[in-house]
């Protein structure tokens, strides 16, 4: 009887190790079975994905042609806003001295009401406190 008793325990675990290497067998096969895909769709994923980025690519060299022209548009009006820009700075800075040098008078009081002000405003008030 203790000796079927341990033949049925062995068998018990015979089974249940047959049974985790077929398990891990059946693993090993679909990992093998995903190598082999994976190796024969190798191209084909390279094509399509090359075919792809060669799209963008193609789109993009479309979109920067198409743009070119705005582009120099807007460079050209840009550079000219620029030079006008500089010419009025020099006008105003050329009438300013103008004034300030047939008279400098109210320049000077103008500065002088502001340095007033800002010492006042800097300095606070100094009383006493109780």
């Amino acid at each position: 009887m203790v000796n079927q008793a341990q033949e049925g325990r062995k068998t018990e675990a015979g089974v249940k190790e047959e049974k985790a290497i077929s398990a891990n067998e059946k693993i090993n096969r679909a990992l093998q079975l995903l190598d082999e895909a994976a190796r024969e769709k190798k191209e084909e994923l390279n094509h399509l994905i090359s075919e792809k980025y060669s799209n963008v690519r193609e789109f993009m060299n479309q979109t920067a042609e198409t743009y070119k022209g705005v582009i120099d548009k807007t460079k050209h009006s840009i550079d000219e806003a620029m030079i006008s820009g500089e010419e009025r700075i020099k006008e105003m800075k050329a009438g300013l001295d103008q004034k300030f040098h047939e008279n400098p008078w109210p320049f000077l009081i103008i500065t002088s009401i502001i340095c007033l002000a800002s010492g006042f405003i800097i300095g606070g008030t100094k009383r006493p406190t109780r």
